[in-house]
């Protein structure tokens, strides 16, 4: 199992756009056969930050998911909405031990 971590901060006044494209992304990924998590998030300490949990049952998930029509669409619609570059990280998750 492979989590990402990708944490995005939005230029203020364009949460909305932001969420609207974003749950558009995550309501077709989540669909994809390798995907187990695929969730949004909002921090409650930082506006305008937001987060996607990401989870995959393999490292090929990953890089499918980067071809699929709903996250190259994302990706370019929200280019210009993010303050700066993307922030992410990969982890392994220990447990529970299947999901």
């Amino acid at each position: 199992m492979y989590v990402k971590l990708v944490k995005m901060q939005v230029i203020p006044g364009k949460e909305e756009e932001f969420e609207t494209i974003s749950k558009y992304n995550q309501e077709n990924s989540i669909k994809e056969k390798d995907i187990v998590r695929f969730d949004l998030l909002r921090s409650k300490e930082e506006p305008g930050t937001y987060m996607f949990y990401e989870a995959y049952r393999t490292r090929e998930a990953i890089e499918a998911h980067k071809e699929t029509e709903h996250y190259k669409k994302w990706n370019t619609q929200t280019a210009t909405l993010l303050a700066r570059p993307r922030e992410r990280e990969e982890w392994t998750i220990i447990a529970p031990e299947k999901l």
